[in-house]
């Protein structure tokens, strides 16, 4: 999944939530939170490896963990109000626009001269 992740740059829950919901039968809910377990400590990992090498923002960082924290706690609390049929069609939306998004940025990029 990070391989494909990477190669098309995008985020790896992007892949991995469609493929644990479509391919292995998954219920959102749980797709959704293995998916976000895997991101957790892949940014555990790389958040040790940057702060090794001195490469971290403190006001940065300090900020982005704050509207993280309450960000994951808003999410939490839709997550499980939501039916299941609703997560999928929001995250479906979002997909939809992230392809969109990539699609023009693609397009944006082509030299034609």
């Amino acid at each position: 999944m990070g391989f494909l992740a990477g190669l098309f740059g995008i985020g790896g829950g992007a892949l991995l939530i469609p493929v644990m919901v479509l391919l292995f039968q998954f219920p959102p809910r749980t797709a959704v939170a293995t998916s976000m377990l895997v991101i957790f400590f892949s940014a555990i990992t790389g958040s040790f490896t940057h702060l090794a090498l001195g490469n971290i923002e403190w006001t940065y960082a300090i900020c982005l963990t704050i509207g993280a924290w309450f960000g994951a706690k808003i999410g939490a609390a839709f997550n499980q109000r939501l039916k299941s049929e609703v997560i999928m069609f929001v995250f479906r939306i979002v997909l939809i626009g992230v392809g969109v998004r990539l699609i023009i940025d693609g397009f944006k990029s082509i030299s034609f001269g």
